[in-house]
């Protein structure tokens, strides 16, 4: 082999392996490991009325997938956060995101989710309790 054909292949291969790394050690990655472990995530409604769902089971396990499938997205958007998520696990909080239908802001990141399962199991289950709060306030008046 030639040396300039070694050296690209040797560039080539630093590449990949960093890409790999920084995959697997990406704030993303690191965030979603870290709340896999979660027994529920507890959704609260921002800003304030106290409105909150809690999220168990399968569906807690298709929002840590969900999770782990955003990506990365620096564009503006006009959304403004509907809610923070905490995620549990007994009594200690794993981790923490602020959600706005198919926007997650972990830290300062925001990601992007596709899949419309932010807004269809956590969103959308939040919006309904929250009305369901207001007909209830509305009946005891």
């Amino acid at each position: 082999m030639h040396r300039k054909t070694k050296t690209i292949l040797g560039l080539m291969v630093v590449g990949a392996v960093a890409s790999v790394v920084y995959v697997g050690f990406s704030p993303l990655a690191i965030f979603t490991r870290r709340i896999s472990h979660a027994d529920r995530a507890v959704v609260t409604m921002t800003p304030a009325p106290p409105v909150s769902i809690t999220i168990t089971g399968e569906n807690l396990r298709r929002v840590v997938g969900m999770v782990s499938s955003g990506y990365r997205d620096t564009k503006p958007y006009t959304c403004s956060p509907v809610a923070d998520v905490k995620f549990f696990k007994r009594g200690e909080m794993l981790g923490q995101m602020t959600i706005c239908v198919q926007l997650m802001w972990i830290g300062r990141r925001q990601y992007r989710d596709d899949t419309h399962l932010l807004e269809s199991l956590v969103v959308n289950p939040l919006l309904e309790a929250k009305s369901a709060s207001e007909i209830q306030q509305t009946g005891t008046k």
